[in-house]
Formats: structure tokens, sequence, C-alpha cells
């Protein structure tokens, strides 16, 4: 079934079934045959991302045990992203390429290859499969006693105005800081969104394709900027990555670059997505 509610089920159990089977379906990732091993642990920590967006819709029912159930997924997630980091930085040098000169090709070739033997050396260590899944099992646990007597479309449509008030001041603080830390908020709050409005298609009057679609690659663009940050505190926390100091600083310009065009686009892409007010915004959502 699809990560949607379905239109003619209650949305409170919408949301409990679908919060069950996102962790379900992230445990049963990991044991899929057809998918080599990066693709489970892919797999896996996007589901994982899909059951942390609805239990934050869920919050009240969990009551004091909501620290809990974050915490679970939060470290599953944690214990299968040992190469994730290794992936994204030596991925996010390779794209410096394309628009680099002969010089700057020459700097980056060396870092890319120290990059790639690292990536490759984080995925030659074994991964705590039995950690992850323990914590997924007591994860779908936890969500399987969750009351199914609640005003789901009420926590659902407050969730979305409530993220969408958050979004435009995180956007407002990226703006006038550009502080990396900001984009990385703005960025949270806009996949979580994503993720609510993909599960609301078909009740939610502004679960559109079109608006789903502008958010995403609002989404995908502040994950850029946040990829150029995390290359570019690795620079400096191991500056030999580059061969030389001269060379890293010199790396080090490239990325500032291509992370101010990146915030630039992703600030463009803004001006689209939050037309409306949030107080407007939150008036006019509508759930069948």
């Amino acid at each position: 079934m699809a990560f949607r509610l379905d239109p003619d089920q209650l949305v409170s159990a919408g949301l409990t079934r679908l919060l069950t089977d996102a962790i379900g379906d992230a445990r049963d990732a990991l044991f899929d045959t057809n998918l080599n091993r990066d693709e489970r642990i892919h797999r896996t920590r996007r589901r994982i991302k899909r059951a942390r967006s609805l239990i934050r819709v869920l919050r009240p029912l969990f009551g004091r045990g909501y620290r809990d159930e974050v915490r679970r997924l939060r470290d599953a997630s944690r214990l299968l992203s040992t190469t994730r980091d290794a992936d994204v930085v030596a991925a996010t040098a390779a794209t410096l390429v394309d628009s680099a000169g002969a010089h700057d090709r020459e700097l980056l070739d060396v870092l890319i290859e120290t990059l790639n033997a690292r990536a490759e050396r984080a995925h030659a260590q074994e991964t705590p499969i039995d950690a992850a899944v323990a914590l997924l099992d007591e994860a779908r646990t936890a969500a399987s006693f969750l009351a199914s007597n609640f005003e789901g479309r009420t926590l659902l449509r407050e969730a979305v105005a409530e993220t969408y008030a958050c979004e435009c001041r995180a956007m407002e603080k990226a703006a006038e800081s550009r502080a990396a830390e900001r984009f990385h908020d703005w960025r949270k709050l806009a996949k979580h969104r994503w993720h609510l409005l993909r599960v609301s298609e078909g009740r939610l009057n502004k679960a559109k394709p079109k608006a789903i679609a502008r958010i995403d690659d609002l989404g995908e663009t502040l994950g850029l900027v946040c990829d150029c940050t995390l290359l570019s505190e690795l620079l400096l926390d191991n500056p030999s990555l580059a061969g030389t100091g001269r060379a890293t600083d010199h790396i080090l310009a490239i990325l500032d670059v291509q992370r101010a065009e990146l915030e630039d686009r992703a600030l463009k892409l803004a001006r689209r997505v939050y037309k409306a007010s949030p107080k407007k915004y939150g008036k006019s959502l509508k759930l069948k």
C-alpha cells in the first residue's frame, strides 16, 4: 500500500497504520535479498525518516514515552549511517569538478581519490544490523499500543500548519545569518512537511502534486547546502585529506562559492513555497 492515508479510512487509524508500517518496512528492508547492503541500509533509513515525521504528529498519544520512541528511531538510524557521511563528502567533492578549471581539477582529483578510499574503508566495516533491528522492534511495539480514539484530522492539520510556520521562521533566520546550522534546521523542517504532504495527498487540499514537488525541490537544494557544509567541516578538521594546506584552503574557497550559490537558489525557491503567511496558510488547510 502507498505511503499515504487511505481515502476510506479514518485519519486516526490511517496515521497509526502508516507509523507501524513505516517501522516494519524499515526493519524488513534490512533483510531484502533483492537489494545489496548499501541499498538495504538506504531504504531502511528513508523509512525511519517517514516514521519520525509521523511520531511528531502523534506526539500527544505517546505521552511520556515520546522521547523514548524518538531515541529508538534516532539511534537505529545512526547505527546504520556509518557509510552515509563518507559517501556524501566523496560525492560532493566530485560535483565540484564540473565547474573547475584545470588547476582546480588537479587539486580535487587528489581529494576525491582520498575520499573514495575513505568511503571504501567505511563500507568494509561491519554494520550493527542486529542492534538496529532490536531498536526498530521496540519502536514498533510501542507504536502498536497507541490509542485509536483520537481526533487524527486535527492533529495532522495542526502539525502541517505548525511546521509551515516554523519553516517560515527558519527560512528568515537562514537568510539573515547565512549560518550553516540555520540552513540545516530549515532543511529538517522542510523535509518533515514534505513527508506530511505526501501522507495527506488526496485528503489535504494543500497536498497537491505541484506543492509536493516544490517543497521536495527545496528540500533537495537545502540538502546540497548541508552536504557542502559537511565536506568543509571535514576538511577543516582533517586538512591533510587534500594533500597540502594550500590545497585545502583553495578547495574550501571553492566550496564557499558553491554553498553560497545553493543558498541563493534555496532562498529563491522559498519565495514560491512560502507565498502565504503562516496564519493564512493554517486557516486555508482543509482535510477530508
